[in-house]
Protein backbone atom coordinates (compact mmCIF):
# COMPACT_ATOMS: atom_id res chain seq x y z
CA UNK A 1 0.00 0.00 0.00
CA UNK A 2 1.35 3.42 -0.64
CA UNK A 3 1.33 6.53 1.71
CA UNK A 4 -1.12 8.35 -0.88
CA UNK A 5 -3.43 5.50 -0.58
CA UNK A 6 -3.00 5.07 3.82
CA UNK A 7 -4.13 8.40 3.57
CA UNK A 8 -7.07 8.29 1.92
CA UNK A 9 -7.95 5.33 4.08
CA UNK A 10 -7.32 7.55 7.14
CA UNK A 11 -9.42 9.89 6.06
CA UNK A 12 -12.20 7.51 5.63
CA UNK A 13 -12.04 6.02 8.68
CA UNK A 14 -11.14 9.28 11.14
CA UNK A 15 -13.22 11.63 9.32
CA UNK A 16 -10.79 15.07 10.01
CA UNK A 17 -12.86 17.62 10.59
CA UNK A 18 -10.38 20.24 10.45
CA UNK A 19 -7.27 21.15 7.77
CA UNK A 20 -4.82 21.39 10.15
CA UNK A 21 -5.69 17.54 11.18
CA UNK A 22 -5.66 16.40 8.00
CA UNK A 23 -1.80 17.94 7.59
CA UNK A 24 -0.90 16.40 10.37
CA UNK A 25 -2.22 12.92 9.31
CA UNK A 26 -0.74 13.71 5.80
CA UNK A 27 2.47 14.92 7.23
CA UNK A 28 2.85 11.59 9.55
CA UNK A 29 2.23 8.94 6.33
CA UNK A 30 4.94 10.77 4.64
CA UNK A 31 2.91 12.17 2.26
CA UNK A 32 2.91 16.06 3.07
CA UNK A 33 6.22 17.58 4.08
CA UNK A 34 6.91 20.66 5.37
CA UNK A 35 10.70 19.98 5.08
CA UNK A 36 12.88 20.29 2.00
CA UNK A 37 15.40 17.33 1.54
CA UNK A 38 18.54 18.97 0.19
CA UNK A 39 19.78 16.90 -2.77
CA UNK A 40 22.66 15.45 -2.51
CA UNK A 41 25.76 16.61 -5.19
CA UNK A 42 25.89 14.56 -8.40
CA UNK A 43 30.26 13.24 -8.64
CA UNK A 44 29.81 13.81 -12.48
CA UNK A 45 29.78 11.53 -15.19
CA UNK A 46 33.54 10.35 -14.29
CA UNK A 47 34.98 6.57 -15.45
CA UNK A 48 37.59 4.87 -14.20
CA UNK A 49 40.76 4.19 -16.47
CA UNK A 50 40.52 0.71 -17.93
CA UNK A 51 42.49 -2.20 -16.97
CA UNK A 52 46.30 -2.44 -18.36
CA UNK A 53 45.81 -6.19 -18.84
CA UNK A 54 45.23 -9.82 -16.80
CA UNK A 55 42.44 -11.99 -17.98
CA UNK A 56 39.31 -10.79 -18.81
CA UNK A 57 36.57 -13.00 -17.70
CA UNK A 58 35.40 -15.90 -19.72
CA UNK A 59 39.37 -16.02 -21.48
CA UNK A 60 41.42 -18.71 -20.64
CA UNK A 61 44.21 -17.07 -23.08
CA UNK A 62 46.10 -14.41 -20.58
CA UNK A 63 46.61 -10.81 -21.93
CA UNK A 64 50.22 -10.25 -21.34
CA UNK A 65 51.51 -6.58 -20.18
CA UNK A 66 54.90 -4.75 -20.85
CA UNK A 67 56.99 -5.54 -17.83
CA UNK A 68 59.00 -2.36 -18.56
CA UNK A 69 55.72 0.02 -17.49
CA UNK A 70 54.84 0.70 -14.05
CA UNK A 71 51.46 -0.71 -12.39
CA UNK A 72 49.65 2.61 -13.01
CA UNK A 73 47.46 3.38 -10.00
CA UNK A 74 43.96 3.55 -10.29
CA UNK A 75 42.27 6.54 -9.37
CA UNK A 76 38.93 6.44 -6.85
CA UNK A 77 36.24 8.80 -6.89
CA UNK A 78 35.85 11.10 -4.11
CA UNK A 79 32.40 10.68 -3.25
CA UNK A 80 30.64 13.49 -1.53
CA UNK A 81 29.09 12.71 1.72
CA UNK A 82 25.46 12.14 1.30
CA UNK A 83 23.51 14.79 3.16
CA UNK A 84 20.81 14.27 5.92
CA UNK A 85 17.33 13.86 5.65
CA UNK A 86 15.15 14.87 8.38
CA UNK A 87 12.35 13.20 9.64
CA UNK A 88 8.72 13.71 12.22
CA UNK A 89 9.29 9.93 14.29
CA UNK A 90 6.97 9.49 16.92
CA UNK A 91 6.85 6.85 19.48
CA UNK A 92 3.49 5.20 20.44
CA UNK A 93 4.77 2.95 22.82
CA UNK A 94 7.44 1.21 24.33
CA UNK A 95 7.84 -2.89 24.80
CA UNK A 96 10.20 -5.12 25.81
CA UNK A 97 10.01 -7.74 22.93
CA UNK A 98 12.53 -10.03 23.07
CA UNK A 99 13.94 -11.64 19.42
CA UNK A 100 14.19 -15.62 19.10
CA UNK A 101 16.40 -17.30 17.41
CA UNK A 102 14.98 -19.64 14.28
CA UNK A 103 15.80 -22.72 15.66
CA UNK A 104 17.52 -23.85 12.08
CA UNK A 105 20.61 -21.19 13.68
CA UNK A 106 20.42 -23.32 16.66
CA UNK A 107 21.97 -26.19 14.73
CA UNK A 108 25.70 -26.82 15.58
CA UNK A 109 26.68 -27.43 11.63
CA UNK A 110 26.87 -24.17 9.75
CA UNK A 111 23.35 -23.08 8.67
CA UNK A 112 23.87 -20.85 5.69
CA UNK A 113 25.97 -22.26 2.66
CA UNK A 114 28.98 -19.81 1.77
CA UNK A 115 28.24 -18.03 -1.43
CA UNK A 116 30.09 -19.75 -4.36
CA UNK A 117 30.76 -17.39 -7.23
CA UNK A 118 29.92 -19.96 -10.84
CA UNK A 119 33.07 -21.05 -12.79
CA UNK A 120 31.21 -21.04 -15.73
CA UNK A 121 30.80 -17.06 -17.31
CA UNK A 122 28.96 -16.81 -20.35
CA UNK A 123 31.01 -17.29 -23.84
CA UNK A 124 31.92 -14.35 -25.65
CA UNK A 125 30.17 -13.73 -28.98
CA UNK A 126 32.75 -13.71 -31.71
CA UNK A 127 33.33 -10.45 -33.83
CA UNK A 128 33.92 -12.42 -36.84
CA UNK A 129 31.41 -15.30 -37.93
CA UNK A 130 32.59 -18.89 -37.17
CA UNK A 131 31.64 -19.72 -40.87
CA UNK A 132 33.35 -17.35 -42.50
CA UNK A 133 36.41 -16.31 -40.07
CA UNK A 134 38.41 -18.81 -41.24
CA UNK A 135 38.08 -17.60 -44.97
CA UNK A 136 38.67 -14.20 -43.25
CA UNK A 137 42.09 -15.26 -42.00
CA UNK A 138 42.98 -17.47 -44.94
CA UNK A 139 43.06 -14.29 -47.23
CA UNK A 140 44.98 -12.23 -44.67
CA UNK A 141 48.03 -14.15 -43.97
CA UNK A 142 48.16 -16.47 -47.43
CA UNK A 143 50.82 -15.02 -49.99
CA UNK A 144 50.77 -15.80 -54.08
CA UNK A 145 53.29 -18.04 -55.28
CA UNK A 146 53.62 -19.46 -59.24
CA UNK A 147 53.05 -23.12 -58.58
CA UNK A 148 49.39 -23.66 -60.28
CA UNK A 149 48.86 -24.74 -63.57
CA UNK A 150 51.24 -23.98 -66.55
CA UNK A 151 50.06 -20.48 -68.14
CA UNK A 152 49.62 -21.15 -71.56
CA UNK A 153 49.03 -17.61 -72.76
CA UNK A 154 52.13 -16.05 -71.20
CA UNK A 155 54.50 -19.30 -72.38
CA UNK A 156 53.23 -18.57 -76.02
CA UNK A 157 53.87 -14.88 -75.89
CA UNK A 158 57.54 -16.02 -74.59
CA UNK A 159 58.19 -18.13 -77.36
CA UNK A 160 56.79 -15.72 -80.04
CA UNK A 161 59.69 -13.32 -79.79
CA UNK A 162 62.13 -16.33 -80.14
CA UNK A 163 63.18 -16.41 -76.37
CA UNK A 164 63.58 -20.12 -75.23
CA UNK A 165 62.00 -21.02 -72.30
CA UNK A 166 64.07 -21.91 -69.06
CA UNK A 167 61.00 -22.46 -67.07
CA UNK A 168 57.34 -23.24 -67.37
CA UNK A 169 55.25 -20.04 -66.47
CA UNK A 170 52.72 -21.00 -63.84
CA UNK A 171 49.58 -19.50 -62.49
CA UNK A 172 49.93 -17.94 -58.93
CA UNK A 173 47.92 -19.48 -56.46
CA UNK A 174 47.20 -18.67 -52.58
CA UNK A 175 49.13 -20.40 -49.67
CA UNK A 176 49.97 -20.14 -46.13
CA UNK A 177 53.43 -22.27 -45.65
CA UNK A 178 55.12 -18.82 -45.71
CA UNK A 179 53.03 -18.27 -42.23
CA UNK A 180 52.54 -15.06 -40.35
CA UNK A 181 54.38 -12.50 -37.45
CA UNK A 182 51.10 -11.01 -35.29
CA UNK A 183 51.92 -7.77 -33.46
CA UNK A 184 49.18 -7.32 -31.40
CA UNK A 185 48.32 -3.78 -30.04
CA UNK A 186 47.98 -3.47 -25.90
CA UNK A 187 47.53 0.20 -25.78
CA UNK A 188 44.51 1.33 -23.47
CA UNK A 189 42.79 1.97 -26.82
CA UNK A 190 42.42 -1.70 -27.64
CA UNK A 191 40.92 -2.36 -24.34
CA UNK A 192 37.39 -2.75 -25.30
CA UNK A 193 38.82 -5.59 -28.39
CA UNK A 194 40.94 -7.68 -26.04
CA UNK A 195 38.26 -10.60 -26.34
CA UNK A 196 37.99 -10.01 -30.04
CA UNK A 197 42.18 -9.65 -30.60
CA UNK A 198 42.44 -12.96 -28.59
CA UNK A 199 40.11 -15.28 -30.68
CA UNK A 200 41.93 -13.91 -33.55
CA UNK A 201 45.07 -14.91 -32.14
CA UNK A 202 43.51 -18.42 -30.87
CA UNK A 203 41.87 -19.02 -34.87
CA UNK A 204 45.25 -18.63 -36.37
CA UNK A 205 47.16 -21.00 -34.22
CA UNK A 206 44.52 -23.28 -35.05
CA UNK A 207 45.14 -22.54 -38.62
CA UNK A 208 48.96 -22.26 -39.03
CA UNK A 209 51.38 -24.52 -37.69
CA UNK A 210 53.50 -23.40 -34.68
CA UNK A 211 56.81 -23.25 -36.80
CA UNK A 212 54.73 -20.38 -39.07
CA UNK A 213 53.13 -19.00 -36.47
CA UNK A 214 54.83 -16.09 -34.33
CA UNK A 215 52.59 -13.80 -31.97
CA UNK A 216 54.16 -10.55 -30.23
CA UNK A 217 52.49 -8.00 -28.30
CA UNK A 218 53.28 -4.21 -28.22
CA UNK A 219 52.51 -0.73 -26.91
CA UNK A 220 52.09 2.25 -29.27
CA UNK A 221 54.29 1.00 -32.61
CA UNK A 222 56.53 -2.65 -32.70
CA UNK A 223 59.67 0.05 -33.30
CA UNK A 224 59.36 0.62 -29.70
CA UNK A 225 60.08 -2.85 -28.44
CA UNK A 226 57.69 -6.27 -28.78
CA UNK A 227 57.59 -9.27 -26.09
CA UNK A 228 56.13 -12.51 -26.11
CA UNK A 229 53.93 -14.72 -23.07
CA UNK A 230 56.38 -15.32 -20.29
CA UNK A 231 58.87 -12.21 -21.06
CA UNK A 232 59.71 -10.44 -18.25
CA UNK A 233 61.39 -7.39 -20.38
CA UNK A 234 60.81 -5.94 -23.57
CA UNK A 235 63.00 -7.16 -26.92
CA UNK A 236 63.85 -5.03 -30.05
CA UNK A 237 61.85 -5.82 -32.88
CA UNK A 238 63.01 -8.43 -35.70
CA UNK A 239 61.49 -8.49 -38.98
CA UNK A 240 60.46 -12.18 -40.16
CA UNK A 241 61.49 -14.24 -43.19
CA UNK A 242 61.60 -12.25 -46.12
CA UNK A 243 57.86 -12.38 -48.17
CA UNK A 244 56.58 -13.22 -44.85
CA UNK A 245 53.14 -11.99 -44.21
CA UNK A 246 52.79 -9.00 -41.20
CA UNK A 247 49.27 -9.09 -39.25
CA UNK A 248 49.04 -6.22 -36.98
CA UNK A 249 45.85 -5.91 -34.62
CA UNK A 250 45.92 -1.88 -33.74
CA UNK A 251 44.08 1.10 -33.68
CA UNK A 252 47.17 3.26 -35.00
CA UNK A 253 46.46 5.45 -31.81
CA UNK A 254 43.23 6.35 -33.00
CA UNK A 255 41.67 5.16 -30.09
CA UNK A 256 42.44 5.71 -26.28
CA UNK A 257 42.77 8.72 -23.88
CA UNK A 258 44.11 11.81 -24.85
CA UNK A 259 47.54 12.96 -24.27
CA UNK A 260 48.28 9.12 -24.13
CA UNK A 261 51.98 8.34 -23.47
CA UNK A 262 52.01 4.72 -25.90
CA UNK A 263 50.34 6.77 -29.03
CA UNK A 264 52.81 7.15 -31.72
CA UNK A 265 52.65 9.56 -34.13
CA UNK A 266 51.99 8.41 -38.27
CA UNK A 267 55.59 9.23 -38.70
CA UNK A 268 57.22 6.47 -36.69
CA UNK A 269 54.09 3.94 -38.30
CA UNK A 270 55.58 5.02 -41.52
CA UNK A 271 58.90 4.47 -40.58
CA UNK A 272 57.97 1.39 -38.90
CA UNK A 273 55.85 0.42 -42.49
CA UNK A 274 58.75 0.99 -44.57
CA UNK A 275 61.40 -1.19 -42.19
CA UNK A 276 58.63 -4.30 -42.47
CA UNK A 277 57.93 -3.98 -46.23
CA UNK A 278 61.74 -4.46 -47.05
CA UNK A 279 62.43 -8.56 -48.34
CA UNK A 280 58.91 -8.02 -50.00
CA UNK A 281 56.53 -8.43 -46.90
CA UNK A 282 52.92 -7.53 -46.39
CA UNK A 283 51.70 -5.67 -43.84
CA UNK A 284 48.27 -5.93 -43.51
CA UNK A 285 46.27 -4.17 -40.21
CA UNK A 286 43.07 -4.82 -38.59
CA UNK A 287 41.66 -1.63 -37.67
CA UNK A 288 38.53 -1.37 -35.63
CA UNK A 289 37.87 2.31 -36.44
CA UNK A 290 36.30 3.29 -40.27
CA UNK A 291 38.48 4.32 -43.13
CA UNK A 292 37.18 7.61 -42.88
CA UNK A 293 39.75 8.16 -39.72
CA UNK A 294 42.98 6.36 -41.06
CA UNK A 295 45.49 8.80 -41.47
CA UNK A 296 46.11 8.76 -45.85
CA UNK A 297 49.81 8.68 -45.76
CA UNK A 298 49.17 5.22 -43.21
CA UNK A 299 46.64 3.89 -45.96
CA UNK A 300 49.49 4.46 -48.53
CA UNK A 301 51.86 2.75 -46.37
CA UNK A 302 50.39 -0.18 -45.93
CA UNK A 303 47.03 -2.46 -46.06
CA UNK A 304 44.39 -1.64 -44.02
CA UNK A 305 41.14 -3.43 -42.85
CA UNK A 306 37.93 -2.37 -41.19
CA UNK A 307 37.66 -4.89 -38.36
CA UNK A 308 34.24 -4.92 -37.35
CA UNK A 309 31.50 -7.68 -37.51
CA UNK A 310 31.23 -6.48 -40.80
CA UNK A 311 34.20 -7.63 -42.00
CA UNK A 312 34.04 -10.04 -45.11
CA UNK A 313 36.00 -12.02 -47.04
CA UNK A 314 35.43 -9.90 -50.29
CA UNK A 315 36.96 -6.98 -48.51
CA UNK A 316 39.96 -8.35 -47.45
CA UNK A 317 40.65 -9.50 -50.89
CA UNK A 318 39.86 -6.51 -52.82
CA UNK A 319 42.10 -4.39 -49.97
CA UNK A 320 44.88 -6.89 -51.39
CA UNK A 321 44.70 -6.84 -54.40
CA UNK A 322 44.76 -3.01 -54.47
CA UNK A 323 47.21 -3.53 -52.70
CA UNK A 324 49.05 -5.23 -55.11
CA UNK A 325 48.52 -2.78 -57.77
CA UNK A 326 49.41 0.28 -55.71
CA UNK A 327 53.27 -0.65 -55.23
CA UNK A 328 52.61 -2.69 -52.10
CA UNK A 329 53.71 -6.30 -51.47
Amino acid sequence: MTAFSALLRTFAELEPGDAEARTAAGEMLGVFSTTAIPAAPSVGAWKPTLSEGGTSPGSSMPLPTLPADPEQPRRQPELAASAGVRSRLTVVSRGKAVLEIPDWARQPDQPLWPVVSSPVTPAVKPLFAPLRRRGILFAIVSTLVEEGEVDLERAVDQLSTGAGLRKLPRSPIATTRRGVQVLVDQGSGLDPFRDDQRQVVLALDDLLSDDRFEVRYFRGCPSRGVYAVGDESARAWRAPSPKTPILMLTDLGLGGPLFEDDVASTGEWLAFAARASEGGRAILALVPYEARRWPRALSRAMRLVHWSERTSVGEVRRALRDARRGGLA
